[in-house]
């Protein structure tokens, strides 16, 4: 396992935060599977919901207005729109990257409720949460197969 909780996942967050912004009706298309709760940085989050908002109600997106419904500095948005510049083609993958490394922190917390589980010796809750982890690894297995 190479991607954890503290692995440095800012490039893939923030690229797509930045994309987002940049070209909402593209990478809103790519991005449906990203859940705000897939981002180790709430800012990131932030934006990309701001800008779902704000395209699914039809208001003009840009690092201005996105900033203002965020509570962030719109420089720094801007920022990540442009350096370095992400490639709005490859929306896909920095969703990709964020979803894995989201599933992989879901692992990780997943195995320590299963821990306290067998330290309770419940076995509803074992039972439980050993389906749960199977249940992950699909999902993660399924995420690392190449496209």
């Amino acid at each position: 396992m190479t991607e954890l909780a503290d692995h440095p996942v800012d490039g893939a967050e923030r690229a797509l935060a930045g994309a987002s912004v940049l070209a909402p009706r593209r990478v809103l298309a790519m991005v449906a599977l990203v859940r705000a709760s897939d981002f180790v940085d709430s800012r990131y989050a932030a934006v990309l919901e701001a800008v779902r908002a704000r395209f699914a109600a039809g208001l003009p997106i840009d690092a201005i207005v996105v900033a203002d419904a965020c509570g962030l500095d719109p420089a720094e948005i801007q920022t990540w729109m442009y350096d370095p510049l992400p490639a709005i083609t490859c929306a896909g993958q920095y969703a990709s990257i964020v979803r894995r490394r989201a599933q992989w922190r879901r692992a990780l917390l997943l195995t320590d409720e299963l821990l306290d589980a067998v330290l309770r010796g419940d076995r509803h809750d074992l039972a439980r949460l050993a389906a749960d982890l199977v249940r992950l690894a699909d999902e993660l297995e399924a995420l690392e197969r190449p496209a």
